[in-house]
């Protein structure tokens, strides 16, 4: 019976033996390897104990990195509210005026008085002493009136511009037209 027993003190021994290698051995491994012999990022953050792994989630952060390029731009904004209306601006036209068949000037005009129109022959009107500023028109028949057209011609001597009523298949006719000054 006693050769029983020292079996078992034996087997304890070497079973006490082989744990105090291995964790000496372990301890000993620890001491051997450093950070210089570890790869960057070759161990999981799972392997790491739980110290380590807060210590890197809430860690001070580090400086701000550079800008990264610009991203496309964005989609357009909804329409925004109609402003308020803004002042009255100077009008591109300097004057206007309605003539009669005649040569008379009508109501419906501004900045031509009858002093400025004058009729010459049968459809031509003269128009003179205008402003300085009257560097073009433009004409055209009254509504109802025998003319079809209303040419404007150049300046000549006595006339800053010369307006001509023209009846359909040519030829000059007695037309009330209107005329506008820019």
């Amino acid at each position: 019976m006693k050769r029983i027993r020292f079996r078992h003190v034996l087997a304890l021994l070497a079973g006490a033996a082989l744990i105090a290698a291995l964790s000496v051995g372990g301890a000993t491994a620890a001491k051997m390897i450093s950070g210089r012999a570890i790869k960057n990022h070759s161990i999981a953050l799972v392997k790491l104990t739980m110290g380590a792994q807060k210590a890197l989630r809430t860690g001070m952060p580090g400086p701000a990195g550079p800008a990264g390029p610009a991203g496309p731009a964005g989609p357009a904004g909804p329409k925004g509210p109609a402003g308020p209306a803004g002042p009255t601006g100077p009008s591109p036209f300097l004057g206007y005026a309605h003539v009669a068949a005649d040569g008379s000037l009508l109501p419906e005009s501004k900045n031509v008085k009858q002093g400025n129109v004058k009729k010459i022959a049968t459809g031509v009107y003269c128009f003179h002493a205008l402003s300085s500023a009257a560097k073009s028109a433009v004409a055209s028949p009254a509504y109802g009136s025998p003319a079809v057209g209303a040419l404007v011609r150049p300046a000549t001597s006595n006339c800053d511009f010369i307006i001509y009523t023209v009846k359909g298949g040519g030829g000059n006719v007695n037309s009330p037209f209107f005329v506008q000054f820019a």
